[in-house]
């Protein structure tokens, strides 16, 4: 039985495949450290010192401090996962990024909210999943133009 060796492009594939893999994984593993030690500081910044006399409806100030911080955490993730991941689609990766702060968002994060509750209720609360995702993809799409970008001026 003879072995053959494997195709360049099939070899090229598992290489990125495996070098993306390690790379998602460290970004991600450093984006919830980051996010551990700073969202006690960033939520301490924007509300620490303000009393509330009732939850706040949709409240821009308090969207911010909850949503801000993991939206620009991802976003920056997001950003620097697209220039590290090789291959044909390095967007894939970062929507695999942001799939993973979603389910770990899913997995820790409990609400306890009244069945008579208003609807903003559920917008805040549902909303912290929904925003690390948008953040990463945010990102990707944003290191996508300026790869882009780059590209561009250097054929000028």
């Amino acid at each position: 039985m003879v072995v053959r060796p494997l195709n360049f492009t099939v070899r090229r594939r598992v290489r990125d495949l495996m070098r993306n893999s390690f790379s998602c994984l460290v970004v991600f593993v450093l984006t919830v450290i980051a996010w551990f030690y700073g969202v006690t500081y960033w939520r301490h910044a924007l509300l620490d010192g303000r009393s509330f006399e009732s939850r706040w409806t949709l409240d821009s100030r308090f969207l911010f401090a909850v949503w801000g911080f993991d939206f620009l955490l991802t976003l920056l993730a997001g950003f620097g996962l697209l220039f590290l991941a090789k291959g044909k689609r390095p967007v894939l990766w970062v929507a695999i990024l942001g799939l993973g702060f979603f389910l770990l968002k899913v997995r820790f994060t409990r609400h306890w909210i009244s069945s008579d509750a208003d609807w903003g209720i559920y917008v805040e609360d549902y909303g912290t999943y929904v925003m690390p995702p948008l953040g990463a993809l945010a990102g990707g799409f944003l290191a996508r133009w300026v790869r882009s970008m780059q590209h561009s001026r250097r054929a000028a």
